[in-house]
């Protein structure tokens, strides 16, 4: 919303002040002669002839706020944009040209009523002006009407078991962004697959946009292939089911792991043993996850995880010692389990008397900050795969305490409809 305001705003600004600045000035002069106000003159002088090119500007700013429907949809945002971005990536040329000639009648509408404003006629000329309003609001009407009728035509089927997959779906798989790993691997599983040859094609999106594509899906008991990983929230929300991958394209034995800076041990042994005690399974992770993607604070989701389970706690905490406000500093990236995990460790640090502090980073950053010591420790190494070229770059300027949680994965995932 702020991006569209920011990006939609300036043409009505720019326009107002080209708009004033071009009322006649034997006008002010005679305005001034009078003596009116600034404000007077503002409000019953300049703004009356500006208006054309005020509202010249007024349209501008919606059509760009119009432009930025698709845009949105990329990360999620729902609307029109999101039924022309979800048919974009089905490949589906009927639902998108339903959506996108809605898009385009939409900003006819609105093109029409704001030129209205522009429009006066020698006889009532305010009841002719209602009347191009009323017309015009009753044609939106109309054609909401439509544009739902036909998008409800356009609504692809739902999965049948006794067809095969790939029409059903125009041989599409839904992903995430381009740059992602996991897109360049799908692109490599693809050809070992010998999936290209079937027309099988991925489409890259947004994490966020493939989630909001695969909740309709599963709302509409709609079939669906999308990139996947655990843990993450999705796969027990949407009860996904990973596709077996026999040739290990996404890699095999994938683990959260637990690694340190070099001296951390030394510098802050309670700390550490905490550490290397934490460990926890996917089962345990999921419920903190699903709380705080359906919307609970992430510091009250672990601590009702912690209130819980209070036999695992003791478990992760025994022989940690006190300690008494010591510093340590965890980093993470910027995805839910990793979220999950992290605040929760700092909150069980912060339960033996540690300063623990938490920070946000990119992957590589995060790498780069643990092997130079500028951060103490991460709990989420997602290895040998996944981050496994840093951990090849910066070997033997970290230490790996542990594996933290078993059975992470990647790869293709459907869910179970």
């Amino acid at each position: 919303m702020l991006a569209s305001v920011i990006f939609a705003t300036p043409p009505t600004v720019r326009m107002t002040n080209l708009g004033i600045r071009q009322v006649p000035s034997d006008l002010i002069e005679v305005a001034d002669s009078f003596g009116s106000t600034s404000w007077q003159k503002l409000i019953k002088l300049q703004l009356p002839l500006a208006k054309t090119t005020i509202m010249s500007g007024i349209n501008q700013t919606m059509m760009l706020g119009l432009s930025m429907v698709v845009i949105a949809s990329m990360i999620g945002a729902l609307g029109l944009g999101t039924q022309v971005y979800f048919a974009v990536g089905r490949n589906d040329a009927g639902a998108g040209f339903a959506a996108g000639i809605a898009v385009v009648i939409v900003a006819i509408i609105l093109d029409r009523i704001t030129q209205s404003f522009n429009k006066t006629s020698n006889k009532g000329g305010m009841i002719s002006l209602k009347k191009r309003i009323l017309r015009y609001l009753q044609m939106a009407t109309v054609i909401i009407c439509l544009t739902a009728i036909v998008s409800a035509c356009a609504k692809p089927a739902e999965y049948d078991s006794h067809k095969k997959l790939g029409p059903q779906i125009n041989y599409t798989i839904t992903g995430i962004e381009a740059g992602a790993g996991e897109m360049a691997n799908t692109q490599t599983l693809l050809s070992k697959y010998k999936l290209k040859q079937a027309n099988w094609q991925i489409m890259p999106s947004s994490t966020a946009a493939m989630i909001s594509t695969l909740s309709k899906a599963v709302k509409n008991k709609q079939p669906i292939v999308v990139t996947g990983w655990q843990p993450h929230w999705m796969v027990a929300k949407y009860s996904l089911k990973f596709l077996k991958d026999p040739k290990h394209v996404y890699g095999n034995g994938e683990s959260m792991r637990t690694i340190t800076r070099k001296g951390l041990e030394k510098d802050n042994p309670g700390a550490t043993k905490l550490l290397k005690n934490f460990h926890w399974t996917i089962s345990m992770s999921n419920p903190v996850m699903l709380n705080i993607n359906g919307g609970m604070n992430k510091q009250k989701a672990v601590n009702q995880f912690i209130k819980n389970h209070p036999k695992q706690v003791k478990a992760w905490t025994a022989g940690v010692p006190n300690g008494h406000g010591k510093k340590i500093k965890l980093v993470y990236t910027p995805y839910d389990y990793e979220i999950a995990t992290t605040t929760l460790v700092t909150t069980l640090l912060k339960q033996k008397r540690y300063k623990a502090t938490m920070q946000q980073l990119d992957v590589g950053v995060m790498w780069n900050s643990i092997a130079n010591g500028s951060s103490d420790a991460s709990v989420t190494a997602e290895l040998p795969v996944t981050q496994g070229l840093y951990a090849m770059k910066y070997k033997g300027k970290y230490v790996q305490l542990r594996k933290n949680l078993k059975g992470a994965q990647t790869g293709l995932a459907v869910p179970n409809i």
